[in-house]
């Protein structure tokens, strides 16, 4: 024991530790003064319980015994509400919950097939084990992973999703959410090799999280799931984008009066009068007077990149096009926007380039700021390629995934995307603590690098990309 001070007294002081979820531990800490550090001297640390988020008064606490609490006797929720577990329940030696935390622990640690789960289940079955009472005490085969993800597959992997994700997301003032197909080339069928399966995932920009999925079938198409995808998300308030493909008067007539929520989509030539008629008028007199306008230069990448963006009031085309008019929600209060998006390399002339795209939007013309608003959703759209494509195709090897089952498809893609959305938020609240910017490589994505997690051996490790469902 050390020498006391010359008061000879044991101090005693209140700390409170902020816990990720906003609640605050509360800790008596006994200390001495020790005169030859001249400073004080930890006896003992004891927690006396939890204050919840936002509270401050000790009055408030929830008491705590101090110790660490008994093994826990289930990994997750005894049942998970959204899947239904359809093996004979005498006979199950591994339960659904217990499975599906560590395929997902093992995603966060870049073990991400069949076989690779299987050898962390191996691995950890100890530490899993000194956990939770009901821990089973044999190892489990890759082929069970297997069986398992098409359980979830089968099920309703978009609510699995939610429950995963619904805590995460911080609230912004104006949400901007993505819509866009990702191919699985690796997914063929084997009667349409020559085609690629897709899957169709709903982005939510600003928390950088995939909040649906849907697996487009052989016959089925990314417009025929557009509106499904969107049905059961609460939108309100938010700004919807798309590409080209999913410009669709069904879906902007179903995001403005069902969900009450704004849309920007893409126009090209699939609507030949619409695109027309938006192109014609950026190129008059009277549009180029009455625009408004917004411009940006960035550096970087060996290049200077400008980006104008001009808005006009839709209600322009009244006189030439109200047909058009009548056929797109809310585009008669709204707007036809331009963006254009000019790329000059000093070292590299010949790579310069000067592209102009259309887009109309239900957000009306005299909303504040809306030239900016605009240019900030256009950019933004891009995210889900590549915040969320890019990083699920190379990271997870996603692109790379062998196999012929839809529910195994479903099931593994609808995991990614929960181990995806876990990081995701990880790394955002890394950046806030340590008050860092996202690290871009040299391609200008911004992705997982910087996170102190085992992603590089991903790329040499042999039969990570061949999730093989036989």
């Amino acid at each position: 024991m050390p020498k006391l001070g010359s008061d000879g007294k044991i101090h005693i002081s209140i700390v409170k530790r902020k816990r990720p979820d906003g609640s605050r531990y509360v800790q008596e800490v006994r200390s001495i003064y020790d005169p030859k550090t001249k400073n004080s001297k930890v006896i003992s640390s004891t927690t006396k319980g939890i204050l919840p988020p936002g509270e401050t008064d000790l009055s408030k606490l929830i008491p705590s015994d101090g110790k660490r609490g008994p093994k826990k006797k289930a990994a997750l929720a005894r049942e998970i509400p959204v899947i239904t577990d359809s093996r004979q329940g005498p006979l199950v030696q591994y339960p659904l919950d217990i499975v599906l935390l560590v395929i997902v622990l093992a995603g966060l640690g870049g073990f991400l097939s069949c076989r690779q789960i299987a050898e962390y289940w191996k691995l950890h079955r100890p530490v899993f084990k000194a956990w939770f009472a009901d821990f089973p005490d044999q190892d489990i085969s890759h082929d069970t992973v297997r069986n398992v993800i098409r359980i979830l597959g089968k099920g309703d992997v978009n609510k699995l999703i939610e429950q995963y994700t619904i805590p995460l997301p911080a609230k912004y003032q104006t949400r901007i959410v993505a819509l866009d197909g990702q191919a699985v080339c690796a997914a063929s069928s084997l009667e349409h090799k020559a085609h690629s399966r897709y899957v169709l995932n709903l982005f939510d920009t600003d928390n950088e999280m995939c909040l649906q999925q849907v697996l487009i079938e052989e016959k089925e198409n990314e417009i025929t799931q557009a509106v499904n995808i969107v049905t059961s998300m609460d939108l309100s308030g938010a700004i919807f984008t798309c590409d080209a493909m999913n410009t669709q008067k069904k879906l902007a007539e179903f995001l403005l009066y069902e969900k009450h929520c704004d849309y920007c989509f893409a126009v090209k030539g699939n609507h030949k009068e619409l695109h027309s008629q938006v192109c014609g008028w950026f190129k008059t007199k009277q549009g180029r007077s009455a625009a408004k306008e917004f411009a940006r230069i960035e550096l970087g990448h060996g290049r200077t990149e400008t980006r104008e963006i001009s808005v006009l009031p839709a209600s322009l085309m009244k006189e030439f096009a109200q047909d058009v008019l009548d056929k797109w929600a809310g585009l008669e209060d709204g707007c036809i926007v331009m963006a254009r998006i000019k790329r000059e390399f000093a070292d590299a002339p010949e790579k310069n380039s000067d592209e102009v795209r259309y887009f109309i939007t239900s957000l009306h013309f005299d909303k504040l700021y809306i030239a900016a608003t605009l240019a900030r959703v256009i950019r933004r759209h891009w995210m889900i390629e590549n915040g969320l494509h890019w990083v699920l195709d190379v990271t997870f090897n996603q692109d790379r995934t062998q196999c012929r089952n839809a529910d195994f498809l479903a099931g593994v893609t609808g995991i990614r995307k929960i181990i995806f959305n876990l990081i995701s938020k990880a790394q955002s609240v890394q950046e806030a603590e340590t008050e860092r910017q996202p690290h871009t490589n040299r391609h200008g994505k911004s992705g997982f690098q910087r996170l102190p997690l085992p992603w590089s051996f991903l790329q040499n490790y042999t039969g990570t990309s061949n999730d093989k469902d036989e």
